[in-house]
């Protein structure tokens, strides 16, 4: 039982990239004004940036991404301050105000473009 939850754990991580991609495609354009990140959306695109960085970059010429355990990903969200809680919840908060997506996105691609060498 252990061994199964421990595969969907690491398919669901691994998966992460294609599901905050897919919120972006179903939410469309939003018109919401003075969608500005606070600093849990700061917190969430240093997060979301460190782990493109780590584990969502294709390794290699097959394509795969790069392994992440469950130890790995609850180290990187205490790293940035987050739980797993608080993730899902600004996920689906995300999902409901595009435009602050948008924003949080612009802060992901800030903290990729700093991190190259």
């Amino acid at each position: 039982m252990k061994n199964v939850l421990s595969k969907m754990l690491k398919a669901t991580a691994r998966s992460l990239p294609l599901y905050l991609f897919c919120f972006i495609l179903l939410q469309g354009c939003g018109s919401e004004s003075g969608d500005v990140p606070d600093q849990t959306d700061l917190r969430f695109a240093s997060f979301y940036s460190e782990y493109l960085i780590a584990f969502g970059v294709p390794s290699g010429e097959s394509g795969d991404l790069n392994a992440i355990g469950s130890g790995q990903i609850d180290s990187l969200f205490a790293r940035h301050g987050l739980t797993r809680e608080l993730f899902e919840k600004k996920l689906k908060h995300y999902a409901e105000h595009p435009k602050l997506w948008r924003n949080v996105l612009v802060h992901v691609r800030k903290n990729l473009r700093q991190a190259k060498p």
